[in-house]
């Protein structure tokens, strides 16, 4: 193959990569909704979810180099604010909220970890940095408010919860993503986070059990599409594109969990939601304007 032919062909793969990222990320929000209706609560519904995938993975995560012992404490924070205050808060919310709207509120994650990264002075930020994170939260607040009718609901503050925990990940990572890599350091903490989520697990086989054919799909799809081929896709890209241009498909997330939301259960936004969503989204742009370089990290977990 020319040169010109690899380079078409690397192009291709990014692309294939990134729509098949937005995708199946995106689609976190609206099939847990939809599992949570076929009979799944939400505490054991996480533990199923990261208790299959953490099946899946232990076999490559065995033949891995061995990690210092320095590092399991990291890792096992990551595990329990990033895979199970994440997804408890997040599926508990979801019983009231919409997949959209909780998408639309999880975009404000990268805000939340760079004013505490600010706080704990390992970030500073530009005036367009403060202004975007401003808007964004304001976005934030509008997207709550009209996700549960005239009154703010505690389903909209356990998401507004859902992306903190997750925010608060984002930050405990990154040395160790920079250590070890992305797909590892991801790989660790999905097992940290199944460990915190074992008490439930009894609870999840018998849901499981009682549960249609439709449920346990749903329950293998987030295990498998979201998580493991997800972040397969994101380590893969980190190491072959800019990680600027990386993080400019977590803004496309929120448009897809919308779009799959619609085609999965016919569900459309409301227009204070998608008003507040732009909002959120417009911040997010305003916020990396000026930004310096960042350094090697691991998405927000979806």
């Amino acid at each position: 193959m020319s040169v010109n032919g690899v380079h078409v062909a690397r192009r291709e793969l990014v692309i294939g990569l990134s729509i098949l990222l937005v995708l199946a990320w995106g689609s976190t929000f609206p099939v847990i909704n939809m599992a949570l209706g076929n009979g799944f609560t939400p505490v054991p519904l996480a533990a199923a979810r990261y208790g299959l995938a953490g099946l899946i993975i232990l076999p490559a995560l065995l033949r891995a180099p061995r990690m210092s012992p320095s590092a399991w404490g990291g890792f096992a924070l990551c595990g329990l604010t990033g895979i199970a205050a994440f997804n408890v808060f997040l599926n508990w919310g979801e019983m009231t909220v919409s997949g959209s709207a909780a998408s639309l509120i999880n975009a404000s994650t990268p805000i939340m970890a760079a004013l505490m990264g600010v706080f704990l002075g390992r970030e500073k930020l530009t005036a367009s940095g403060w202004l975007g994170s401003i808007v964004a939260l304001c976005g934030v607040a509008v997207v709550c408010q009209a996700s549960e009718s005239v009154t703010l609901g505690w389903g909209a503050l356990l998401v507004v919860g859902s992306a903190f925990s997750n925010a608060v990940f984002n930050v405990l990572q990154k040395p160790l993503a920079h250590r070890y890599g992305a797909l590892l350091t991801m790989g660790w903490v999905i097992m940290a986070g199944a460990f915190f989520l074992l008490p439930w697990l009894p609870e999840a086989l018998g849901e499981l059990r009682a549960a249609p054919w439709a449920g346990r799909a749903e329950v293998l799809w987030l295990a498998l599409v979201p998580g493991l081929v997800g972040f397969a896709c994101w380590a893969w890209l980190l190491k072959h594109v800019r990680l600027s241009q990386a993080l400019l498909l977590l803004y496309a997330v929120p448009p897809a969990a919308i779009v799959e939301g619609v085609v999965l259960q016919g569900q459309w936004p409301g227009l204070e939601t998608l008003v507040g969503g732009c909002i959120v989204l417009g911040g997010l742009a305003l916020s990396r304007l000026d930004r310096p370089r960042p350094t090697p990290t691991l998405a927000p977990e979806p």
